[in-house]
Parts: structure tokens; sequence; C-alpha cells
């Protein structure tokens, strides 16, 4: 019997396009799993960040109406030149004055 005969008939045929066709379902649906867990991860991580957000916004400081004032004189930033020093003292400054 020759093998080789059985690779051209077509019962072959349609037996490797069901193949493929399984194949394909498979691995639709593998993705399709991989897809709902990641939206699920993605919900978890908005939940999360959320509630992060709240807590980071409960903890924010209000100024007093003492320091309003005073923040309210500072008007601008005078830098003697481009260096991150000249920019940290007059940061400096402008805090000790405020409080």
């Amino acid at each position: 019997m020759n093998y080789l005969n059985l690779f051209k008939t077509p019962i072959f045929n349609i037996a490797l396009g069901i193949l493929g066709v399984i194949i394909y379902i498979v691995h639709v649906w593998i993705l399709s799993d991989k897809i709902d867990k990641a939206n699920q991860d993605l919900q978890n991580c908005e939940l999360k960040l959320n509630l992060q957000n709240a807590q980071i916004k409960a903890l924010q400081i209000k100024p007093s109406a003492f320091n309003q004032d005073k923040i309210k004189e500072i008007q601008k930033i005078y830098l003697k030149d481009e260096k991150c020093e000249s920019e940290l003292n007059a940061y400096k400054k402008m805090f000790s004055a405020a409080f």
C-alpha cells in the first residue's frame, strides 16, 4: 500500500480542514479567556488606584488663614541665574517667609 496516495484523498483534505478549524476555535477561546482576565486585572487596578487617590486627597494639607495671607504676598520668585542652587535658595526664602 502506498501511503503517499493517502494524502491525496478528499477525506484527508476534509479531515485536515476540520482539524484547522478546531485549532482556530481553541486559539480564539484561549485568547478570549486571556482578554477577560486582562479586563478583570484592569478593573482591579482602577479600583485600587481610585482608593489610593482618595487616601492621598484625604491627606492633603489645607493651608490655614494665616498662611494663606503670607502665601498671597509671594507673587514671583526671582532667580539670579538658571542654576538649581539659585532656584532652591529662592524657594527656601519663600518658605521661610511664609511660615
